[in-house]
């Protein structure tokens, strides 16, 4: 089986970092992307005539000029803090490039906010996450706690930050919120939460909120999506510039955990920091492909509305082609174009959707997640999928994105293949 990745030109721009049962730490990186704002991990809201751009400088920009002005970017991911474990993130930015940010508000962390993706799920309602703030020269940090519409901002401003208020003077070069700064927020399950700023290496906490011992939780809800967002809230000249280089977030599970739980020997057992709510299947399905030129969508997935903030990271596909000299491409798309009939989405007891018709696509424009070869008679295993998948998710404003498995022949004489797939997700407790 030979995998092929559709986009080179990497943009390391979010990486993972997976901290295995036996406490290894393994940097993946999304490898799948060409050089850009990465529209597949990263959406975008874009209001009044602000813009969004990419910088050969491997960054992207984000602009404001006009009262009113806002752009957000949030991953489709929401990450998972799943116990008392801290998860980490970081973020290289710029909050603005101006000097004299008057007139400005810039926001980076892991937060979301009810007005952009509405749930349905009562237990999840309100925006919620933490974050830092530049607005009106004034650094602050910030705590969302949403229980309905989107919550309560609490802020804190740098002259009440309870570790270190970055006030003496070696700390004049690192007060300049229009450089690149790298900024850090940890956070549990449990009430505590860190932010920091690294210092030539050296992480400065600059405060701490632990409320460990109390009955209440800081924030209601712990699957939170990294986000960033600028807007011009004065009537003034000028335009402000939020830059967002590079970021990071800790995830506690193993995303190339044996779904089965079978460990080769007979006996099931499954990774110690993966732990399954649901696990899905549609299964042995049967598909004839003849097509050489196009893609024939063999079937599609997607989330739930009411689950629009859970994201399915966990899932494998498993093909085999059982005809002689025939060799299949198999393609995963991410919300391809339907040229006839519509998906017809199947009901499940899981957070997924599922639709097995046959419909033709548009050929061109299609975001190619990957594209794999199975050599006949050859099972396509999954075990081999490299890297981590991009999740199953929504987009910003809460639509879910459609994922089909679609393939077509590649011409080595034999006019018909007839394959065989399994599709398996889980749904993280």
């Amino acid at each position: 089986m030979v995998v092929k990745n559709s986009h080179n030109n990497t943009l390391e721009s979010l990486r993972v970092l997976d901290v295995d049962s036996y406490g290894k730490n393994t940097i993946i990186v999304y490898n799948d992307y060409k050089v850009d704002k990465m529209p597949a991990i990263i959406g975008e809201i874009i209001e009044g005539s602000a813009t969004s751009t990419y910088n050969i400088h491997k960054y992207v920009s984000l602009k404001v000029s006009n009262l009113g002005d806002k752009v957000i970017r949030q991953s489709f991911e929401y990450y998972a803090s799943l116990s008392y474990k801290i998860k980490r993130c970081l973020f290289k930015t710029c909050l603005n490039t101006l000097i004299n940010a008057e007139g400005y508000r810039s926001r980076v962390g892991v937060f979301d906010d009810y007005n952009n993706k509405l749930v349905f799920d009562g237990s999840a309602t309100g925006g919620t996450g933490l974050f830092f703030q530049l607005e009106n020269n004034e650094l602050s940090i910030g705590i969302r706690y949403g229980v309905g519409e989107n919550g309560e901002d609490t802020i804190i401003p740098q002259s009440e930050w309870n570790i270190n208020k970055l006030e003496k003077e070696s700390f004049f070069n690192y007060r300049r919120w229009d450089k690149l700064q790298a900024f850090e927020i940890s956070y549990n399950t449990i009430g505590l939460i860190e932010w920091c700023i690294i210092i030539d290496g050296v992480h400065i906490l600059l405060h701490r909120y632990d409320v460990v011992n109390q009955d209440f939780n800081t924030i209601h809800r712990h699957s939170l999506p990294i986000r960033y967002e600028i807007e011009k809230i004065k009537d003034i000249p000028g335009t402000g510039e939020l830059r967002q280089f590079e970021e990071s977030i800790s995830i506690e599970y193993n995303p190339n955990s044996n779904m089965d739980g079978n460990n080769g020997n007979g006996s099931t057992s499954l990774s110690p920091v993966l732990i399954f709510k649901n696990l899905g299947k549609i299964n042995n399905r049967p598909y004839t492909i003849s097509s050489v030129n196009n893609y024939v969508p063999l079937f599609s997935v997607r989330l739930k509305i009411e689950f629009n903030r859970d994201p399915i990271v966990n899932y494998i596909l498993d093909g085999l082609c059982i005809t002689d000299g025939s060799y299949i491409q198999l393609s995963i798309i991410k919300n391809p174009t339907f040229l006839d009939n519509q998906p017809i989405w199947q009901d499940t007891d899981y957070t997924l959707q599922y639709d097995t018709n046959s419909n033709i696509i548009e050929q061109d424009g299609n975001d190619i997640i990957n594209e794999y070869y199975i050599i006949p008679r050859q099972n396509f295993p999954s075990n081999n999928l490299e890297g981590r998948p991009i999740p199953i998710s929504s987009d910003i404003s809460g639509n879910p994105d459609i994922f089909t498995i679609a393939a077509r022949r590649i011409d080595t004489g034999s006019s018909i293949a007839t394959c065989y797939f399994n599709f398996k997700w889980s749904e993280d407790s």
